[in-house]
């Protein structure tokens, strides 16, 4: 379970007057170390905006409540795999978290958006 994060760094670089709709996001665990109560990850959430237009990096920490923290560190540090249930919550979260405060600083910075189909609100029964 996520307990906390943090932004460490955060930043955009434009090569174009426009940010291109699209693009790919990847989220890289650059390292983990385990505490007491569990883990802490630490990752970079990338978005390569389409037509190399642009990218925008966030780099932070992630604390997570996890049994064994010891064992889940070491068999990373061997596989570079986690377990499903924490890559789970760890990928959802930063995700979705990062998406919207990029989401914001684009608008900020007048950027074109990715845009998303609205569905209408369901009446009150």
């Amino acid at each position: 379970m996520i307990t906390e994060h943090t932004i460490d760094r955060f930043e955009i670089k434009r090569k174009k007057e426009k940010l291109a709709e699209g693009g790919k996001i990847d989220i890289s665990i650059d390292g983990m170390t385990s505490k007491k109560d569990g883990v802490e990850i630490r990752y970079t959430f990338t978005i390569a905006y389409a037509n190399d237009s642009g990218k925008l990096e966030i780099s932070g920490l992630v604390k997570a409540k996890e049994k064994d923290g010891a064992k889940i560190v070491e068999e990373w540090k061997k596989t570079k795999k986690l377990p499903d249930a924490l890559a789970a919550d760890l990928f959802n979260h930063t995700a979705n978290l990062n998406r919207m405060r990029a989401a914001a600083i684009l608008r900020a910075l007048d950027a074109k958006m990715e845009m998303t189909e609205e569905r209408p609100a369901k009446p009150a029964a």
